[in-house]
């Protein structure tokens, strides 16, 4: 049976943790906009994935040890980004 202390653990090795983990930096206001990006983001993160550097090993260097998601700013910078290289790949479909 988990103890209470690990159900509020995320593994960053689950890409549906990771998600929950980068979300949980931005405002609940902004959550549903930058979903999308940071789907993409940890996709894109997945791709670097090997036997000796899973996915802890990625969000550890690019998100926790840069800090990159600590300062209001760093965050909207970030986020534009990974919202521009998203639109690189996807495109809205024509109705």
């Amino acid at each position: 049976m988990e103890t209470e202390q690990q159900m509020d653990e995320l593994d960053l090795d689950n890409p549906a943790d990771v998600i929950k983990f980068i979300l949980s930096f931005f405002k609940q206001s902004l959550q549903a906009d930058a979903e999308s990006a940071v789907v993409f983001y940890v996709a894109e993160l997945r791709k670097k994935v090997n036997k000796t550097n899973p996915l802890s090993h990625w969000v550890q260097k690019e998100i926790i040890k840069s800090g990159v998601l600590n300062k209001p700013q760093a965050r909207q910078s970030w986020l534009k980004c990974w919202h521009s290289n998203r639109s690189l790949r996807y495109v809205r479909a024509k109705k």
